[in-house]
C-alpha cells in the first residue's frame, strides 16, 4: 500500500468515527479528537473486552 493510500484510508475511517461519535451525541471537539486518534479508541475498547472477561472468569472460579 502506498503511504498516501494508507493516509486516505486512516482519515477515512478516522471521519468515519467521527461522524459516529456526533451522531451519539458527543460534543463536536470530543469526536473529531476520538476520530484523528482511532487506533487508541479501538485499543482502549479491546482492552476493556479483555479485562473483562479476565475479571468475570476469575469471579465465576473462585465461586467453585
Amino acid at each position: 500500500m502506498s503511504f498516501a493510500m494508507g493516509w486516505l484510508f486512516y482519515l477515512a475511517l478516522g471521519l468515519a468515527l467521527s461522524a459516529l461519535r456526533v451522531r451519539q451525541n458527543l460534543r463536536l471537539a470530543d469526536a473529531l479528537f476520538v476520530g484523528l486518534f482511532w487506533p487508541l479508541e479501538l485499543s482502549r475498547r479491546w482492552i476493556e473486552v479483555i479485562v473483562g472477561v479476565l475479571v468475570k472468569s476469575g469471579w465465576e472460579g473462585e465461586g467453585a
